[in-house]
């Protein structure tokens, strides 16, 4: 997503799992996940050259993505239901609040990266996200630094398919900032 809703065009899509994540075998570590995403970004930087590069990331893909886009150039960031994990363990250990930003890894810390990111991005949020509340991806959104627009769609944190205006609106965005990424 987003490139299997379109015609093939010139370029590469690269996915990257780091070890235990999605179907990938291996034991997951949250202090390695974020600068998995630095590594796997640097080896598509010094393989593209000077091709415009956009990350993408969904759910706990959207740490990833945004800590990149906070430490490196990229072109566009896409990001899918932001789910900004030290807000999430904020809110669950309210009295630990200032520990639950302590403990998680760096790259966790969504609101420290959209601070930090300057790329122009496209934050998609699902208005009946019960994984992290629209309120919640509201505030990385508000932080967020560079140049951003929100679409909200209707539907939950996991729902792949969207409800058919979603869906013609998103490809419609996604069709402008590709057709601006990638050379005649």
């Amino acid at each position: 997503d987003p490139v299997n809703r379109f015609d093939p065009f010139p370029g590469e899509v690269w996915i990257a799992n780091p070890p235990g994540f999605g179907e990938t075998s291996g034991r997951p570590s949250p202090a390695d996940y974020c600068d998995d995403a630095l590594r796997v970004f640097d080896a598509l930087r010094e393989r593209a050259g000077n091709a415009p590069i956009w990350v993408q990331g969904q759910s706990l893909g959207t740490l990833a993505a945004l800590h990149v886009a906070a430490n490196r150039e990229i072109d566009w960031l896409l990001l899918r239901n932001v789910t900004p994990a030290a807000l999430l363990a904020a809110r669950v250990f309210a009295p630990l609040e200032g520990l639950a930003r302590i403990c998680l890894p760096i790259g966790f810390d969504a609101l420290r990266s959209a601070e930090r990111a300057r790329a122009d991005a496209l934050f998609v949020t699902s208005r009946h996200d019960r994984v992290a509340p629209p309120a919640l991806q509201g505030k990385v959104f508000e932080r967020y630094a560079g140049t951003k627009r929100q679409l909200w769609v209707d539907c939950g944190h996991e729902d792949h398919v969207l409800p058919d205006s979603d869906e013609m609106r998103y490809r419609a965005v996604v069709s402008e900032r590709l057709a601006s990424l990638v050379p005649e």
